[in-house]
């Protein structure tokens, strides 16, 4: 997932699973939120 400050990309988050399976949009919701806030604090 991307770490974008004013659309350029400042760092990569990589989230994985202990089993193959696809995230929930609950889960991607979460994430996106958590990577924008890890954004602003760099």
């Amino acid at each position: 997932m991307p770490l974008l400050i004013k659309s350029e990309a400042v760092g990569v988050l990589v989230f994985l699973t202990r089993d193959e399976r696809e995230f929930t949009d609950e889960e991607i919701s979460y994430l996106l939120t958590l990577a924008g806030q890890a954004a602003m604090a760099i």
